[in-house]
């Protein structure tokens, strides 16, 4: 494949038609791998939805036992081993961005050893299942550093000239269930493809050829800009020769075009940029091209069509970042997508993290679906769930972004009695006398409040 690389400052790259139609079109899964990462770093379109969604599609993300009783021992497992805990959330994180940007996730890791799995990039990897017989290739580059063996130790379960031949000579590494044993390799391979496929094209290669478009015209808008730097103030000198006159034939000499002259007016231009001053003969005339229309060349409407692309491309996110709201009808079709990726991912998620960290018991990952919903109507759910019973006044302040723990020492602090008439009323879920202290530190009691107001002679809040 052709090099991947484009001079955004010069567009300095002599391109063929053959050679747009492989950056466009790549054939190999790998090479698309590829064309993908470069689009996620260099488009700022691509890089923003993937952030994006990667911050709703792991919204809430957190570990849970697969057994409930086993609740409390992962609890303190995970706080006991914050290196573990960390590890496990910087993979699923890592697997959610590859899933993301190429919908290929390569995770590695070994049993004996006890290190944190890791992933290989699918562009150096070629990936078979057929007939459900998995065999993945790895060529890994020849390292430029090649750890010593004390460094090593505990790292890897083999032999140090061993681990070293195999995987920081440069060589291509088979893995297979033969290697299991053997190098204590394991894999597990995640794609959108169908089973028995390999690797597959990722959903971001129908939007090559816009993010191809979208290059070229940064790089035209640039090289504008740039020629946009010389500036040049001109004086004219002379006067216009007219006729047979001895002041016209005299001037002829100077006003013909020579080599000479045209290489002394290149060399005092090239590479010169800011104020320039110049004197010139009447003869002479300085241009400066830019394009077919001047400013309109910088018009944003020139940039629609690729928007609109790539709206399509991002799908209910892309419409909602284009409309800059949290559009309440785009949001279920938002989670229904997240939703499938959940279940893909979090199925390779569960296999691995199970197999590739010493944990106390099975585990599994989960989300939260809070984020799709409005923030006021999630809030109005919340607070009726308090109220009837089912959700807990803890779980209440964390959903409204508050400390359960502050919020409780502030309670204990305006509950004295030497604070009853700082802080008074307050809020008294019951409303009735049937208060935990009779009422005196909840809210007025509205029924103590009636008949009080009976007693005076008042009735519907209208006096006699």
């Amino acid at each position: 494949m052709m090099s991947l690389d484009n001079d955004i400052s010069t567009g300095s790259q002599k391109l063929r038609p053959e050679d747009m139609l492989s950056r466009d079109r790549p054939a190999t899964p790998a090479d698309a791998f590829k064309r993908a990462r470069r689009w996620g770093q260099e488009n700022l379109y691509v890089e923003q939805v993937n952030l994006l969604k990667l911050g709703f599609y792991n919204h809430g993300m957190r570990f849970v036992p697969v057994d409930p009783k086993d609740h409390d021992k992962l609890k303190k497992f995970l706080k006991d081993s914050p290196q573990v805990a960390r590890d496990m959330r910087r993979h699923v994180r890592e697997v959610w961005q590859e899933w993301l940007l190429i919908d290929t996730v390569v995770s590695f890791w070994r049993e004996q050893t006890g290190a944190a799995p890791f992933l290989f990039k699918a562009d150096i990897c070629k990936y078979s299942d057929r007939m459900g017989i998995k065999i993945l290739k790895v060529k890994l580059d020849r390292a430029d550093t090649v750890p010593t063996k004390d460094q090593s130790a505990g790292a890897v379960s083999l032999e140090h000239d061993a681990m070293v031949e195999r995987y920081f000579k440069g060589k291509e590494i088979t893995m297979d269930v033969t290697t299991e044993e053997k190098w204590d390799e394991h894999f597990e391979v995640q794609t959108r493809g169908l089973r028995g496929d390999g690797f597959v094209l990722p959903r971001l290669y129908t939007a090559f050829r816009t993010c191809s478009q979208n290059e070229s015209m940064e790089v035209g808008e640039s090289m504008l800009a740039y020629a946009g730097r010389r500036i040049v103030h001109r004086f004219k000198l002379g006067f216009e020769a007219k006729g047979n006159s001895p002041a016209s034939n005299f001037q002829k000499e100077f006003s013909m075009w020579t080599k000479a002259r045209s290489d002394a007016i290149l060399g005092f231009f090239q590479g010169r940029s800011g104020f320039m001053d110049v004197v010139e003969n009447f003869d002479q005339e300085m241009a400066v091209f830019l394009g077919d229309g001047g400013p309109k060349n910088y018009d944003a409407r020139r940039w629609g069509t690729i928007v609109q692309r790539m709206i399509w491309w991002a799908g209910p996110l892309g419409f909602m970042m284009v409309a800059n709201s949290m559009n309440p009808f785009l949001l279920p079709m938002l989670r229904t997508a997240a939703e499938a990726d959940r279940e893909e991912v979090g199925d390779h998620l569960n296999y691995v993290l199970n197999r590739g960290f010493k944990l106390p018991c099975p585990v599994r990952v989960r989300w939260s679906n809070r984020c799709f919903i409005d923030s006021r109507l999630a809030w109005d759910m919340a607070n009726a769930l308090m109220k009837q019973g089912p959700l807990s006044l803890t779980t209440a302040l964390k959903e409204g972004d508050f400390d359960p723990v502050t919020e409780a020492r502030h309670k204990e602090e305006e509950a004295k009695p030497a604070n009853a008439k700082i802080y008074l009323p307050v809020h008294n879920p019951t409303q009735s006398k049937n208060a935990p202290d009779g009422g005196k530190a909840g809210r007025p009691n509205e029924r103590g409040a009636a008949e009080g107001a009976k007693k005076s002679g008042q009735t519907s809040g209208k006096k006699k």
